[in-house]
């Protein structure tokens, strides 16, 4: 299923309204693309991408993007809001990359997946990004550079953002550019790794923020936490920056890199 709206301000969203688990676009594949945004904070555009067989979900807006997988995995393809933010759910399943990282002959090799100013996403039943193949994303922080060949849109690039990423199973989750700001990191049955791309730029860091804030759609957020089950692991190209008051809590053990190799 391909869906454009494509004219002035035009939008792809539910007018119904719905309910969670009511998916509103329905196939093997799905491919969202509008000139404004797609779907609302109150209201996620419902989908159900591999209906009948594995397929892969893309969606690129002007403004931001709001997705729901009613049921089963979502295999990210792209996820571009080029001047707003991300919010990107599964009901039951994980939120995977469609391409190996470790397949440099693959047709989009550490492109990034979400490219977006504030990111959040969510996955019950499953995890985000997988142990071999991190999500990659391109937003959630400051300091993103223009033009870099990893970016969904080369003529762009994200203004200052935050991370919100709550995976059951897990999470997996790589910053392609720039500083990494986290607001919550949780899987409540698995690890957390995060991992900050180590390039020659300066400020390839990760910083959990301290003052809190909310997620896209309205739940407060009163401090920055990092929380698993088992394991926590923080990779950064520069610094580590755990701000007072934050909480960084894991079942068995917390590991730390900063200007790693």
């Amino acid at each position: 299923v391909s869906l454009t709206a494509s004219g002035v301000d035009a939008a792809l969203y539910d007018v119904t309204g719905g309910t969670l688990t009511t998916p509103q676009v329905i196939g093997n594949s799905v491919t969202l693309i509008a000139s404004a945004g797609i779907g609302t904070s109150t209201n996620f555009l419902e989908i159900d991408s591999s209906n009948q067989a594995a397929g892969t979900v893309t969606a690129s807006a002007t403004d931001s993007v709001f997705l729901l997988e009613t049921f089963g995995d979502l295999n990210l393809e792209s996820v571009l809001s080029v001047m707003g933010d991300a919010a990107i759910t599964t009901l039951a399943g994980s939120m995977l990359d469609v391409e190996s990282d470790l397949d440099p002959q693959a047709v989009d090799y550490l492109l990034t997946d979400i490219q977006a100013r504030n990111i959040d996403l969510s996955a019950t039943g499953g995890m985000i990004g997988a142990v071999g193949n991190d999500l990659e994303i391109y937003g959630a922080g400051r300091g993103q550079i223009l033009n870099v060949p990893f970016a969904l849109d080369r003529d762009s690039v994200p203004a200052s953002g935050r991370l919100v990423a709550d995976g059951e199973d897990g999470v997996y989750l790589q910053e392609m550019s720039g500083a990494l700001d986290v607001l919550r990191a949780t899987s409540s049955a698995g690890d957390v790794r995060l991992t900050v791309h180590d390039s020659t730029e300066r400020d390839e860091s990760l910083t959990l923020l301290a003052a809190g804030g909310s997620t896209l759609t309205g739940v407060v957020i009163a401090t920055g936490s990092i929380a698993a089950a088992d394991r926590i692991e923080i990779f950064a190209g520069d610094d580590v920056t755990i701000e007072a008051g934050t909480v960084v809590s894991a079942g068995n053990t917390v590991f730390i890199q900063g200007d790693r190799p």
